[in-house]
């Protein structure tokens, strides 16, 4: 996958070296990790999390890339796309979902709508996907905040009412 840029960021893979900052950036605050996962990861498991996100990039040619503020090139989160399977009772929908993450200090600052949007770029005209999905807990309104300045519909997720689905059909939709 191609490093991808905006005019404040850097989108690119993950290095086994990034494991401090992303455990720091990640791990660190009770408000990042409050939804996904729910707990504070110890360091081996945000290792584990780290060697599997570099694997899947490298085998699927999408996946998750680190956030870098251009001017320091410091790293402040992630942002990316992933092969998920949505499930009901009937059938199984293969789907591709958008996701974000950002270290405490940089919320508020427009950078998961930076990065999400020229990933979402990526998606739609390089990638050629006709759509792309998130999720997020019903609770998270800043998520739900990000999902809309995405260009994305917003629905309760039919399966767990514990979440919701935003879903955008093309980049221009999200562009504008």
């Amino acid at each position: 996958m191609p490093i991808l840029e905006t005019q404040r960021l850097r989108l690119r893979p993950f290095t086994l070296g990034d494991i401090n900052r992303i455990h720091e950036q990640f791990d660190g605050h009770p408000d990042v990790w409050r939804y996904d996962p729910g707990y504070p990861p110890t360091r081996t498991q945000r290792q584990s999390w780290l060697i599997y996100r570099i694997q899947e990039l490298r085998m699927q040619g999408v996946g998750c890339l680190a956030i870098e503020l251009k001017s320091t090139s410091e790293l402040i989160g992630c942002c990316g796309l992933e092969f998920v399977l949505h499930q009901s009772d009937s059938y199984t929908t293969p789907e591709i979902e958008i996701y974000y993450r950002l270290g405490r200090d940089y919320w508020g600052c427009g950078y998961a709508t930076e990065a999400s949007l020229e990933t979402l770029r990526h998606a739609f005209e390089d990638l050629r996907l006709p759509r792309v999905l998130a999720h997020a807990s019903s609770e998270n309104k800043a998520s739900h905040s990000v999902m809309r300045r995405l260009g994305m519909t917003i629905e309760p997720h039919p399966l767990n009412a514990e979440e919701v689905i935003g879903v955008v059909l093309n980049y221009q939709s999200a562009a504008s």
